[in-house]
């Protein structure tokens, strides 16, 4: 990390990270769409079909919607063969965001694979998930979810996809982990990484830098607004100075710090050397250019 980067920070939103839009395609199988089930495969019956889809938006010439099982997917799909954030692609669906945070945590695969019952393709094709419910009891809840994934005519994956060889099918389950979390692949679009964080990692605590063009930096923590002022209506009048996060009640509470550029650089050379999570964005009024920051480590 330098000050090269730090100045192009200087115009950023948000500190988070965007995924491009890859063009690769990968070796995918002739899939079968379903046929061929094996006999020990229970598929989760309570998602699946339209119900589990919400009203996407996806392009006609890609319909018919499929559910096609992982293991079709790929010449050599497995659960986790390669975690890494350039083997994330984003698809049909607005969920950058989450992407950006599985992206993020590539840099950590351990915590990636713990969250998962198992770290190989299962023929019962059946999965548990951790996630954490930061609106609810505030403790890890057991997504249960198949191996079936939303795709095109054509066999392809309408949401997260892969890029290059790997045969990784992670980013795919944990993706339709967090639809059912919320209710549906529709209630994925538009969001927060920092959310997403939250859910990965069951961290309550988290921060964000922003800056406006020739202003100091600011930073922001972030909050459940229920836990942190209740439920009464007195208190959420007193909570009117919080940013909404858009999902689940998370609130931004700030700006609590101010930074000049010197500070804000060794607080992010500090955070990288203690192996926190980063993520960036850069931009100039509604005009985003995504970044990823190979080296990232998290802002926790």
């Amino acid at each position: 990390m330098n000050r090269s980067f730090l100045a192009q920070c200087c115009e950023a939103a948000e500190l988070k990270i965007l995924i491009h839009h890859y063009p690769i395609i990968p070796d995918w199988l002739g899939c079968r769409g379903g046929v061929g089930m094996s006999e020990g495969f229970a598929p989760d019956e309570t998602f699946q079909g339209e119900s589990a889809l919400g009203n996407v938006h996806v392009q006609d010439w890609r319909k018919p919607f499929k559910w096609v099982r992982a293991k079709e997917l790929h010449k050599d799909a497995k659960l986790f063969s390669v975690i890494q954030a350039d083997n994330i692609v984003q698809g049909e669906l607005g969920d950058c965001w989450l992407l950006a945070a599985m992206a993020v945590f590539a840099d950590f695969p351990g915590h990636i694979m713990s969250l998962f019952d198992d770290i190989n393709l299962k023929e019962s094709g059946r999965y548990v998930i951790r996630l954490w419910d930061i609106k609810g009891k505030g403790e890890w809840q057991d997504v249960e979810v198949d191996d079936l994934i939303p795709c095109d005519k054509y066999c392809k994956p309408l949401f997260a996809q892969l890029a290059g060889e790997s045969g990784s099918m992670w980013a795919l389950l944990l993706e339709k982990a967090f639809a059912k979390f919320v209710g549906t692949y529709e209630k994925l679009v538009g969001g927060s990484t920092g959310w997403a964080w939250q859910v990965l990692t069951g961290q309550p605590w988290m921060a964000r830098w922003s800056r406006d063009p020739g202003q100091k930096w600011t930073r922001w923590e972030m909050c459940d607004i229920q836990k942190c002022f209740g439920k009464a209506e007195e208190n959420l009048a007193a909570a009117a100075k919080w940013r909404s996060d858009g999902m689940r009640g998370g609130r931004w509470k700030g700006p609590v710090e101010t930074s000049e550029d010197d500070q804000m650089f060794q607080a992010l050379a500090s955070y990288t050397q203690a192996c926190f999570a980063i993520s960036c964005s850069i931009g100039q009024g509604d005009r985003a250019e995504a970044v990823r920051i190979s080296a990232a480590r998290a802002i926790l």
